[in-house]
């Protein structure tokens, strides 16, 4: 991809941009035509871009799909610890971004999604057979109902139950 591979129209005049000048506007949260740049970022051959791109929030389903898909190990680890794209993601491609890791499990299991006892044992249900120690940790903690949903402290929880 060449550095100038995107443009956009500005009062009608078609302007060239840089991926970083692209990145930018994305960081400034400029929406409006950016789906097809969001998908293209995505897929960057520089990891350090789809590092930063799985930050922002509001990304398109197939920009999410291939981020979560991504063989980096810190693409999806951001990608984990940004809620709004947690949120967003099929529940199988949230399973297929954590994988059998344990940290980013947790990292997930804290996201906006999983503000509702449901949405928490579903995935704690799909990873009960894991044998990592911290994953059954987590996935215990679900069951007995002592990990906090997202917004509510320890005893809050333990008073719901």
């Amino acid at each position: 991809m060449n550095t100038t591979d995107f443009s956009i129209k500005v009062l009608g005049k078609t302007m060239p941009l840089t991926v970083l000048e692209a990145l930018g506007l994305l960081e400034a949260g400029i929406k409006t035509g950016f789906e097809p740049i969001a998908v293209a970022l995505s897929t960057h051959q520089s990891h350090k871009i789809r590092t930063r791109l799985a930050s922002y929030p509001e990304l398109p389903l197939e920009a999410l799909e291939n981020l979560a898909t991504d063989p980096a190990s810190d693409v999806r680890e951001m990608l984990c610890s940004n809620s709004d794209a947690v949120s967003h993601l099929p529940f199988s491609y949230l399973a297929e971004l954590i994988g059998d890791d344990p940290y980013l499990f947790e990292l997930a299991s804290q996201s906006d999604r999983f503000s509702e006892r449901k949405d928490l044992d579903e995935i704690a249900e799909y990873y009960q057979g894991n044998e990592d120690p911290a994953v059954r940790r987590v996935v215990q903690a679900i069951f007995d109902h002592t990990m906090p949903l997202k917004g509510q402290n320890k005893k809050d929880s333990e008073e719901n139950l």
